[in-house]
Order: C-alpha cells, then sequence, then structure tokens
C-alpha cells in the first residue's frame, strides 16, 4: 500500500556549550560509521548521520553523552557541563558506559535498582540496607503484595488499613513507616496493584545518601514529606521495587494498564498558568492584525521573507486563523510552509498538530502522507490512519492498520507503547463503523468496558523533554517524565520505534472534571516543540467526541494547563 521509503538524513548540525559559552575542540563521534569532527571555535558542528545511528559527545574533563538520532533529526545542541568525579560508579556508569551496558548492568545485577533518581547500587557507601527482600521467599500464591510480604518483612503489614502499610521494626533511627517507589514511581501507600508474579526485585533502604538523593531533588511532595515527618521516615526509608516490565502494569481482569492516578498521592496545587499563546508585535506592525487589508496579499508580498523562518510563518498562521477569523488564508500559509519544507519532518508534523486542532484533516492528511513519504515506519502509517479517521474514511483508515499488521508480522518484540495505541484506535475504529467496515473482516470481540476515554499525547520533536500532569477529579495527579535525566532508556527506545506518543485510558470510574498540565523543559534543537492533545469522549461509540489542542511549548514556561474535561457516569456499552 505505502512505498518503502526510509528517511535517510545525511548530516546533523548542532551547537555545543558549556555554562552557557561555546565548547571548541569537543569530540563528536558517530559509532555507527566511526566518523568523527570537532566543533570549531563557536561551538558548532556538522557529521554525517542518518536515523537511528548513536552520536557521542565528549571533552576533557566534561561529561560524555551519547544521543540516538531520530527519523527526521537535523540539529542537536548539547550543553556538555563538568564532570562530576566524586560520585559513586553507578551513578556515572550512563556517561561511561552509554545506557545499553546499563541496562544489562542491572539485568545481570540484583543489587542495582532503576529508581526515580536513576540507578542506585544498594552496597554503595550512604546507603544502608534494611532489608533485602529475597525472590524466593515472596509468597506468590497471593493476590496482592501486602500478603505476600506480610510473614517475611522485617516488621509489620497493616493490610487492614486503609490505605494497607508496612511499619519496619526500628534499626537505629531508621525504624517507621516506609515509602515506596516502585519503577521511579513513589507514594506512600502501598502498591497494592502491583502483580506480584511482575516483581523482580525488592529491598529496604535508607541512609543518608537516600534521604539526599529522594528529597534534594524534590521528589517527595509536600504530602510525602508530611508523611515522613509524621511517620519518622525523613531520612529515607524507601521500599524500592523493580517490576519485570518497568511500568508497564496491568490491572487484573483487564487488558488496560493500571490508572496511577488512584494511587498518586501528591495532591495537585492548583499552580498551572491557562494556555495562552503570546504573539510577537512583528506581526501586527507587518499589517497583519488590520481587517481592513486583503491578507492573502499581505502574504504573498512578505512570504518570500517570511518563510525563511518556519516557526515564526507557523505562529502567523495560527494569528490569521484563530484572532484574525480567517482559516483559508491560515491554510494558504501553511501550504506554503510545507513546500518550502518539505523534508522538515519536525516542522510537518507541527504544522499538520495545528491543521488537525483546526479541524482542516484533509489538508493535515497530506502533511501526514508527505512524512509517510519519508519515514515508513508504524508511526507515520498509525498517523495517517488517525487522520482518515478523523476525515471520515473508515475503510482508508482500516487499510492503514493493515498496513501495520502486515509490518509487525511475525515480530516478536514486547509490546510497547506504540502497539498499545494501534490496538485501541482499531477497536474504536471498528465498534464506530461496524456496518461500513463489515464485522466479518475483523477479529474483534465487544468494546471493553473500562474503554470510555482516552487522552492522546503527541509531539513534534523526538528530543522533547517535558512532564505531564494527569490531574483527576479527586485532586490526585498522575507525573509522567518524559526527560533524559529521569527517564533516559524510555527516550531512547522511543526514537528506535520512530514513536512520538503517549496514551492515557479513562475509565470513568472516578467522575467530575480532569485537567492535563505539562511543563515543557526543552529539546536539542533549538526551535519550539508543538503537541497535539486529543481527547476523546464515549470512545468507539457513535456518539464519539474528539476534540483536539494544538500547543506551541518553549522552555521555562512553567506548568501550562493544556485542556479539562469531565468524565459522566459509567453505562454500559451493550447495545450501542
Amino acid at each position: 500500500m505505502f512505498s518503502g521509503l526510509l528517511f535517510g538524513q545525511t548530516k546533523v548540525s548542532g551547537t555545543l556549550t558549556t555554562s552557557d559559552r561555546p565548547l571548541s575542540g569537543a569530540k563528536i563521534e558517530n559509532l555507527s560509521s566511526r566518523v568523527a569532527v570537532s566543533s570549531n571555535v563557536t561551538g558548532d558542528y556538522s557529521i554525517q548521520a542518518k536515523a537511528l545511528d548513536t552520536l557521542r559527545y565528549s571533552y576533557v574533563g566534561k561529561e560524555t553523552k551519547e544521543v540516538i538520532v531520530a527519523y527526521g533529526t537535523q540539529v542537536l545542541n548539547l550543553a556538555l557541563e563538568a564532570e562530576i568525579t566524586d560520585l559513586d560508579n553507578v551513578e556515572v556508569a550512563d556517561a561511561r558506559t552509554g545506557l545499553d551496558e546499563l541496562r544489562k548492568a542491572w539485568v545481570m545485577n540484583k543489587d542495582l535498582f532503576r529508581t526515580s533518581v536513576g540507578y542506585i547500587d544498594q552496597n554503595d557507601k550512604g546507603i544502608r540496607i534494611l532489608q533485602n527482600i529475597p525472590m524466593d521467599s515472596i509468597d506468590r500464591s497471593q493476590t496482592d503484595l501486602a500478603r505476600a510480604l506480610a510473614k517475611i518483612i522485617d516488621g509489620r503489614v497493616y493490610y487492614r488499613e486503609n490505605p494497607p502499610f508496612i511499619m519496619m521494626n526500628p534499626k537505629g533511627h531508621y525504624g517507621g513507616r516506609v515509602i515506596y517507589d516502585v519503577d521511579g514511581l513513589v507514594s506512600y501507600k502501598l502498591p497494592l496493584f502491583l502483580d506480584v508474579d511482575d516483581i523482580d526485585r525488592v529491598s529496604v533502604l535508607a541512609g543518608p545518601k537516600i534521604s539526599a538523593r529522594y528529597e534534594g531533588r524534590k521528589l517527595i511532595t509536600e504530602n510525602l514529606a508530611n508523611h515522613s515527618r509524621k511517620y519518622g521516615v525523613g531520612v529515607g526509608a524507601i521500599m524500592v521495587i523493580n517490576t519485570k516490565r518497568a511500568n508497564k502494569v496491568r490491572e487484573k481482569g483487564t487488558d488496560t494498564y493500571y490508572d496511577f492516578a488512584k494511587r498518586r498521592d501528591n495532591a495537585y496545587n492548583r499552580d498551572a498558568k491557562p494556555y495562552r499563546v503570546d504573539y510577537p508585535d512583528w506581526i501586527r506592525e507587518r499589517g497583519f492584525g488590520q481587517k481592513s487589508v486583503d491578507l492573502v496579499t499581505l502574504w504573498t508580498e512578505q512570504k518570500e521573507d517570511l518563510l525563511k523562518h518556519p516557526y515564526q510563518a507557523l505562529l502567523l498562521s495560527r494569528f490569521v486563523t484563530d484572532e484574525m477569523g480567517m482559516p483559508s488564508v491560515g491554510k494558504l500559509m501553511v501550504t506554503d510552509l510545507v513546500r518550502q519544507y518539505p523534508t522538515d519532518v519536525q516542522l510537518l508534523l507541527a504544522s499538520a498538530y495545528v491543521l488537525d486542532a483546526w479541524q482542516a484533516y484533509e489538508e493535515s492528511g497530506r502533511v501526514y502522507k508527505m512524512i509517510l513519504g519519508q519515514i515508513n515506519n508504524v508511526q507515520s502509517i498509525k498517523n495517517v490512519a488517525q487522520n482518515a479517521d478523523l476525515d471520515a474514511k473508515p475503510s482508508y483508515a482500516a487499510n492503514c492498520y493493515a498496513e501495520i499488521a502486515s509490518l509487525q508480522k511475525g515480530d516478536t518484540h514486547q509490546i510497547s507503547e506504540l502497539d498499545s495505541i494501534v490496538k485501541t484506535e482499531v477497536v474504536g475504529l471498528y465498534h464506530k463503523n461496524k456496518k461500513k467496515l463489515g464485522a466479518s473482516t475483523w477479529n474483534i470481540g465487544e468494546l471493553p468496558w473500562y474503554l470510555k476515554g482516552r487522552l492522546l499525547l503527541e509531539w513534534s520533536d523526538p528530543d522533547a523533554e517535558f512532564e505531564l500532569e494527569l490531574v483527576n477529579p479527586n485532586g490526585q495527579t498522575l507525573n509522567w517524565n518524559h526527560s533524559s535525566e529521569e527517564n533516559a532508556a524510555l527516550i531512547n527506545q522511543e526514537k528506535i520505534q520512530g514513536l512520538h506518543s503517549k496514551q492515557f485510558i479513562i475509565d470513568n470510574t472516578v467522575l467530575g472534571p480532569w485537567q492535563v498540565n505539562l511543563v515543557y523543559l526543552g529539546n536539542k534543537s533549538g526551535h519550539p516543540t508543538y503537541f497535539k492533545l486529543t481527547s476523546t469522549q464515549d470512545f468507539g461509540t457513535k456518539s464519539q467526541k474528539d476534540t483536539i489542542g494544538a500547543f506551541m511549548m518553549i522552555a521555562d514556561s512553567g506548568k501550562i494547563k493544556l485542556t479539562s474535561f469531565s468524565t459522566k457516569p459509567l453505562v454500559s456499552n451493550n447495545g450501542r
């Protein structure tokens, strides 16, 4: 159905800095081709590289960084700061040996734990092991972690309390109620949602290094800090649990990931600012804010100059559409923009997101197909399929998903986020269009009861770093960290898969207003990152409603409220 072209980027450029100053003489090596170059006196460099190559950036006395080149990446700007030499080996292993070797070390070394503050070796100086729990001692016949640990924990499990908790026997001044870190998610509630069979390793750690890491990195929220003071764990008594699948925890009896918002204990403090676009003064100074002006003529006269600054031109298109009420002119500007930059995948994605927010699905569909012509992977085909679904072309969307199934046939890789997204969209497409698509050609059962609503977040730059906060009606939050500091392995895996999206299933068991907030941390290109957020209600029904927003984000904007929505009472899907 689609051509077999794969995006073959041949050059990556950028600027290296240290302490906000240009870094001259740094070595940039393509580990795939073994080609190496050096940065010049202004810190600039350019190196031959294609998608999925790994670039290593190094300089004597500076930290070494390795970056996988994502599909469509043309610019990588990095800061290399002074190398920290007083940390133990595990902490600097990422820079020294690379992510792949660190992941291998985690598999082989059961003393190594993935945590919200990076990899920790429980045998390091400054860490005290209150109890290391052998896996063969856990009662895996039990239905939850509280009962599985009841007979072996060096303390007491209060599993009849609400919520259940563990109280450790005192060892020096490290006794008391513990806090939990499950694959990087911190809570003071015992994680009963865990499948006991999915636990890979457990240890209760304390000591000054643990205290400094968790409290110093501000990962213990105000609620957790209050809990620490009340139960005497402010010095860092943490039960660290690693699962075999690292965060991919499914609720028993369902085919969905556990809704971590149900157990997160950090209350939302209402510190998010509403999203707004601050349009620059030059837009009005050039006459685009005057209603008496023919905007098409004005654009034609100035577009040669304006298109030299593509993200400013995209911003202008939003101004004339959203502020001046001239969507036809805005679409004209975007059309000229993508013609000018047909191989800039990140700009094309940003443009498509803007068109989707305008419900200009025919125009955005053409842009998604331009991307697919350069990057023929599951994400690109999925984008075309999703667009066809929104554009009321279910048969074409079905053909796209069939193409994805063909590409994945015989693939034995573990289920990824992208696989889950595609599966969800196929289920929704079928149940909305049973008569048009024909039930005989689909092997899909009933619409899952929990699949009532969905949030789909997508971003234009694969190196975008951000923190997402989903606030439920009870004021509890799910925090998803997409930064190289906290989740480098995830970002690298996304690049390999070509993934730039994340879904959250809203099952309507918690009714009322929800809110989605985002803290944007930056990227490596220097350009803005565009986010597309699709909020879906009544998923997979004829009354399904999709609300799409496109958000241009720049660093240091603080916490921004992207959208809010309300969940309705759960109704049976039967008979729809």
